[in-house]
C-alpha cells in the first residue's frame, strides 16, 4: 500500500507539481539589442526543463527544451534561443517582441514537476538618462522667469518601458509633490517612448504667499535602466522687482585675475535660495547666471569661468572684458527676498603697459631739442576703460598750449592720443626743461601711467650770478629818508634805555637808606 502511495504522488506531481522548488523573479529584464539571460534557482538537482511562449492563442507553445543534456525545440533550431544546463534561457538576440510571459517547466530526478511564469521586459537604455526642461531650451537643469498664466513642462525621451514623470517643488530637504498632467508618445518603431509632463505654474501651493523664488524637480523613475531614478530641476524666478534698479559703485577687476564678488545677505546659503543674474550696460535684457539651493550647487550650461563658492558668492577665474557689467544677487526664504547688486568695471591694460610717445623708443629716456616750438604727440593704446590723457610743464621756461585729444573704440578697447605744442617762454636763454604726459582715470593705476620728457635747446645757456662779481653799478645806495628813519630809531632807543637806568638807580637808592635808618645806634662811651 505504502508503495502504491508512492507511485501516485509522483504521478499527480508530474501532471500537476508543486511550484515551490523553482526560486525566479517573476519580473525580469533584459536590454534590447543584447544577448539576454531569464535565470532562476532550483532547489532540487533537476536536469529536465522546458521553455513555453504563453502568448499563442492556440496554447502555450514549447521553445526549448532540455533532456538528458541534450538541447531541442523550435527555438533551439531557428537559432533564437538557447538554454543553460541549470536550465535558465538564453536569448541570442533581444527584440520587443521578447516582451511576453514566458512559462518554465523542470522535473527533478524524482520525477518532481515545478513550474514558473516569468514575464521579460524589454528595455533600452535612452540617450539622455535625464529628463529635460522644455522652456529651458531641452537642458535639465536651469533658471528661467515665471509667471502665475505659465506651464512648466518636463520631457523623457526614448524609454522603454516608458518611464514615470512626478514634478515637486522642494522646500529646504523636503520635496513636496504636485500635480501634473503626464502623456507619452511612441517612436516611429513603435519601440521607445517619449514621456512629456505638464505642470501649471498657477497650482504651486506656494504661490499666493508671494514665494519668488521657487525651486521645482521633475523626477523621472524607470526600475529597469541603469539609472533607475534621475531627475532635473529649474528654479522659477517669480520676482515682481527688477534688482538692477538699484545704484551701486563700481568694484575694479584686472583681466585675467580671480574676482569674488559677495553676497552680503543676512541669511545663510544652506536655508535660502540664491540666485546670481547679470546685466550688460550696453543691453536691457539680463541673464541668469547660477543659483543654490539650500547648500546645493547644479552644474549649469553657463560661462565655464563663473562658480559658486560654499558662501554663494559669485567666482569669476581669469577675468575677461565681457564680464564687465552688473551683478545681481537675489536671495529667497518663504516669502522674503533680499538683493544685492554690484557693478563690476574690467581694466585691460594697454599694449605696451605704458603712455607712448612718438619720436621716443620704447624703454629708453625721452628728450627732444627745440628751438621755438615743438609738437609731442603722447598716446595709449588698447585700455578699458577709458583714460584721460594730458601734457602738462612741469618748468617755468616751457608752455604747452593747442593741445588735442583723439579717442576710438575697437572691441570694447580704447586708443587715446593726445598731441600739443611745446614753447619756449624765454626766447634769450634756455635751460632745460621737463613736460609730462600722463594717463589719469582707475585704469591708470595698473600701467606707467606717465612719461617724463626733457626738453633743451640749441640757444646758449642762461649766466650764472654770484656775491663776488656783483657790478659795482648794481651795488644798493642808501637813501637820505632811510637813514632819517634809522637815526630815529636808534633815539627813541637810546632814550627808553637811559629812562630805564635812572629808574633803577632811583629804587635802589631808596631801599638802601631805609634800610639804615632801621638799624640801631650803638654807645660809644662805655668801649
Amino acid at each position: 500500500i505504502l508503495y502504491q502511495a508512492l507511485i501516485m504522488m509522483q504521478l499527480v506531481g508530474l501532471c500537476c507539481g508543486p511550484t515551490g522548488n523553482i526560486d525566479c523573479l517573476t519580473t525580469q529584464s533584459v536590454l534590447l539589442g543584447s544577448q539576454g539571460n531569464i535565470r532562476c534557482r532550483l532547489f532540487e538537482n533537476s536536469k529536465r526543463f522546458f521553455w513555453y511562449d504563453t502568448n499563442n492563442v492556440g496554447g502555450d507553445t514549447l521553445l526549448i527544451k532540455l533532456e538528458n543534456g541534450r538541447v531541442s525545440g523550435i527555438g533551439y533550431t531557428t537559432g533564437e534561443f538557447n538554454i543553460e544546463s541549470d536550465g535558465s534561457l538564453i536569448i541570442n538576440s533581444v527584440t520587443v517582441q521578447h516582451e511576453r510571459v514566458f512559462h518554465l517547466e523542470s522535473l527533478s530526478p524524482s520525477l518532481v514537476r515545478s513550474t514558473k511564469d516569468i514575464t521579460v521586459i524589454v528595455y533600452v537604455e535612452p540617450i539622455e538618462p535625464v529628463p529635460v526642461i522644455t522652456e529651458c531650451l531641452g537642458k535639465s537643469d536651469c533658471i528661467m522667469k515665471g509667471n502665475q498664466d505659465g506651464i512648466v513642462s518636463c520631457v523623457h525621451h526614448n524609454t522603454r518601458p516608458a518611464a514615470t514623470i512626478s514634478w515637486f517643488m522642494r522646500d529646504g530637504t523636503h520635496d513636496i509633490p504636485l500635480n501634473s498632467t503626464t502623456s507619452q508618445t511612441p517612436s516611429a518603431d513603435l519601440i521607445t517612448f517619449t514621456v512629456t509632463s505638464e505642470m501649471a505654474i498657477g497650482e504651486i501651493p506656494l504661490f499666493g504667499n508671494m514665494q519668488s523664488l521657487v525651486l521645482l524637480v521633475c523626477k523621472s523613475h524607470n526600475p529597469y535602466s541603469v539609472v533607475q531614478e534621475s531627475d532635473s530641476k529649474v528654479l522659477l524666478d517669480l520676482s515682481q522687482n527688477d534688482p538692477f534698479e538699484k545704484q551701486s559703485d563700481p568694484v575694479y577687476a584686472i583681466q585675467n585675475q580671480d574676482l569674488v564678488i559677495e553676497c552680503p545677505l543676512p541669511i545663510s546659503a544652506e536655508d535660502s535660495i540664491v540666485m546670481w543674474m547679470a546685466k550688460s550696460l550696453e543691453k536691457r535684457n539680463s541673464v541668469y547666471l547660477k543659483y543654490s539651493a539650500y547648500g546645493d550647487v547644479p552644474s549649469l550650461e553657463t560661462d565655464e569661468q563663473l562658480s559658486l563658492d560654499k558662501s554663494s558668492d559669485l567666482v569669476i577665474s581669469q577675468v575677461e572684458l565681457h564680464h564687465d557689467g552688473l551683478y545681481a544677487c537675489v536671495q529667497g526664504t518663504g516669502n522674503t527676498t533680499k538683493s544685492y547688486l554690484q557693478r563690476v568695471e574690467v581694466i585691460v591694460q594697454p599694449t605696451p603697459p605704458k603712455v607712448l610717445v612718438e619720436g621716443c623708443k620704447l624703454f629708453q629716456p625721452c628728450s627732444f631739442h627745440i628751438t621755438e616750438t615743438k609738437t609731442i604727440t603722447c598716446k595709449v593704446n588698447g585700455v578699458h576703460p577709458k583714460v584721460e590723457l594730458m601734457i602738462k610743464s612741469l618748468s617755468t621756461n616751457l608752455a604747452v598750449i593747442k593741445t588735442e585729444v583723439s579717442t576710438y573704440e575697437d572691441e570694447g578697447l580704447f586708443y587715446t592720443s593726445i598731441r600739443g605744442d611745446v614753447i619756449l617762454v624765454d626766447a634769450s636763454c634756455q635751460e632745460n626743461g621737463t613736460i609730462i604726459c600722463q594717463a589719469v582715470g582707475p585704469a591708470a593705476n595698473v600701467f606707467k601711467s606717465d612719461v617724463h620728457i626733457t626738453i633743451s635747446s640749441h640757444r646758449e645757456k642762461c649766466p650764472h650770478t654770484s656775491a663776488a662779481s656783483f657790478p659795482a653799478d648794481k651795488a644798493v645806495q642808501a637813501s637820505p629818508a632811510y637813514i632819517t628813519i634809522l637815526t630815529i630809531v636808534v633815539a627813541i632807543l637810546c632814550i627808553a634805555i637811559l629812562a630805564i637806568i635812572i629808574v633803577i638807580r632811583y629804587y635802589a637808592k631808596r631801599n638802601w637808606h631805609s634800610h639804615m635808618q632801621a638799624v640801631p645806634v650803638t654807645d660809644m662811651s662805655n668801649v
